[in-house]
């Protein structure tokens, strides 16, 4: 089998519809903590300090990759501070940055060095006025650094685990040792969840709930709290019958993305998830409100990011009978983004299988077959689904996607399949892929 050149043209934007945020594949814990010191002075003025010792590989800091340092703790949160990756110098494994002294944000000064042995991390920040996000006394202080999209780090220092000598309104000073970050270990276990490399999400829940009690403001820790709970539901829905668990997962994941799209307001793609969320918890649970409220959410993304959010609308073919007029309005929204000329060669993460999901091509094909083929357009099915398996064989020349077997059974029966869709019996119609319990809805695209 092999892949024609006019398939690759054609994979246009389809990984939107399933991709998930790319995992951080190289967040680490910076357990080796030596001190944390804040000071903040009646005039306004605050000063920061941490030190850790022994500090993993890290992407090297610098142009073009943006950079960020963030303090939290149980009384505020700094946000993320970016550093203007020109200010980085590297010199023999070694990294300094020295920031701006008129900065609004502060005047930054790091030293980074990687290595488990002699490693280390020196941050330092001096600004006047705004929130100081360390106000003594409290529970626990974080310190977060990102040196490219996939590398990040953070230790917390706690009252629990750490010796804190002074933690007063204008000071607080602390030593060693640290422990993992809620946010980032949260994370880490929905990807671990996500990838079908361990049985994670529920740790992910306890974790990622934590991170957003301990700090609030962590719009990325409630964008994976709502995905994981989409992917538990996933597990468990059946569309037709769906249960308690699944609507109550969906319902924690409309809550928990409606936080999001209001912390991450640069981020585009968020509003078409919320809308998503919103769409399913309704139709679960039998509110029209909701429902409603769904379609004009997933309506209104489409026009704030046409790109990407265009794939969130087409959820809705699960569940609406294929001579509805919302299919085919989800019908001409994948026409209208399929068009364009994205592929796994000119933008292997979003249209190919380089991103969070390793066989998004081959899940993709599978569902965007799904859905032409209930639209009755079986040339259309055939296309997608003999397109995934064309990827799969170029992918890996053995064929390493372990759901191949259900585009074959679709391939060995389309006339059928699609007479069933067609003959106004919505009780015989087969289940569209992951629209059933056991569907495999997320595994399609993201287990390794």
């Amino acid at each position: 089998m092999h892949i024609t050149i006019r398939q690759a043209s054609a994979i246009a934007i389809m990984a939107s519809l399933l991709v998930w945020p790319v995992q951080a594949n190289a967040q680490a814990d910076l357990s080796g903590g030596l001190k944390a010191k804040f000071k903040n002075t009646s005039a306004g003025k605050q000063k920061a300090v941490v030190k850790f010792k022994g500090l993993p590989p890290v992407t090297t800091p610098g142009c073009p990759d943006e950079s960020w340092i963030r303090f939290t703790s149980s009384s505020g949160d700094s946000g993320r501070i970016a550093l203007e990756c020109e200010r980085w110098q590297s010199r023999n494994g070694r990294h300094r940055y020295k920031g701006d002294r008129n900065a609004e944000s502060g005047l930054a000064k790091i030293t980074l060095v990687p290595g488990a042995l002699k490693g280390k991390l020196v941050i330092k920040l001096k600004r006047t006025g705004g929130d100081s996000p360390v106000v003594g006394p409290v529970n626990f202080v974080e310190a977060r650094m990102g040196t490219g999209e996939e590398s990040k780090i953070c230790g917390r220092f706690t009252t629990a685990n750490s010796v804190f000598a002074r933690n007063e309104p204008g000071q607080v000073a602390a030593r060693g040792p640290t422990i993992s970050c809620p946010a980032f270990a949260g994370e880490r276990a929905f990807f671990d969840a996500l990838h079908g490399t361990a049985d994670t999400s529920a740790e992910a829940v306890t974790l990622l709930d934590q991170a957003i009690d301990d700090v609030p403001t962590d719009g990325l820790a409630a964008l994976w709290l709502g995905m994981n709970h989409i992917m538990r539901a996933s597990d468990d829905l059946d569309w037709r019958s769906p249960t308690e668990f699944a609507r109550d997962e969906l319902n924690k994941a409309q809550a928990a993305l409606d936080i999001a799209v209001s912390l991450l307001p640069d981020d585009l793609r968020v509003p078409g998830w919320r809308a998503a969320a919103t769409w399913s918890a309704g139709t679960a649970n039998e509110d029209a409100d909701r429902i409603a409220l769904g379609l004009d959410q997933l309506r209104a993304a489409i026009e704030l990011y046409p790109l990407f959010n265009t794939f969130d609308f087409v959820g809705i073919t699960a569940v609406t009978p294929p001579n509805d007029p919302l299919y085919a309005e989800a019908l001409a929204y994948m026409d209208a983004a399929l068009s364009g000329n994205c592929s796994p060669f000119t933008d292997a993460e979003v249209c190919g299988n380089a991103g969070a999901a390793p066989h998004n091509v081959e899940g993709t094909g599978l569902l965007f077959g799904d859905i032409y083929l209930k639209g009755g357009r079986l040339e259309d099915a055939r296309y997608w689904y003999e397109l995934g398996l064309s990827y799969d064989a170029l992918d890996s020349p053995a064929g390493d996607w372990a759901y191949a077997y259900l585009t074959e059974e679709r391939l060995a029966d389309l006339e059928g399949r699609m007479a069933l869709y067609q003959d106004n019996d919505p009780d015989n119609d087969p289940p569209l892929v992951g629209s059933a319990a056991g569907g495999a809805a997320c595994a399609v695209c993201h287990y390794n």
